[in-house]
């Protein structure tokens, strides 16, 4: 696996939960504002990581093996703060569905694709946490 690709792959992560957020119902300002806050910055948080993984696929494309270890760090990272945030929302969908039963409809799809999402996710961790990324050989 290349620097290359996991930047790729986290990019496409993000994109796809952006893709399947739902917006939040203005009803829920009124209800509770601390959970459409947080709703509302999950949108925000997947954006900046899916632009961060795209910015460091462009800086290697750019720089190549240059500035390699530093955009491995800061890609783990990105990896990282990815998996914790789709983890989170995650665990967070069931508790919204019972606190607002009528949102199942919107939030359930989100829930299976954080899921497959999250799968995805743990069969590339092992490499990044016992491993390295190689460094690409021309």
């Amino acid at each position: 696996m290349t620097i290359l690709f996991l930047a790729r792959q986290v990019n496409a992560w993000n994109l796809r939960i952006i893709g399947t957020l739902p917006p939040v119902p203005s009803f829920i300002k009124e209800r509770d504002p601390g959970t459409f806050r947080y709703l509302q910055g999950r949108k925000r948080v997947f954006s900046d990581f899916a632009a961060a993984a795209q910015k460091i696929e462009f800086a290697f494309l750019r720089s190549g093996p240059l500035l390699y270890f530093q955009l491995d760090v800061d890609l783990r990272t990105i990896f990282a703060r990815t998996l914790h945030e789709v983890r989170e929302l995650k665990e967070f969908i069931p508790e919204l569905i019972r606190r607002f039963p009528g949102l199942e409809v919107y939030y359930s799809p989100l829930a299976g694709v954080l899921e497959e999402i999250e799968q995805e996710m743990l069969v590339l961790a092992p490499c990044l946490i016992d491993g390295y990324i190689p460094v690409p050989t021309r």
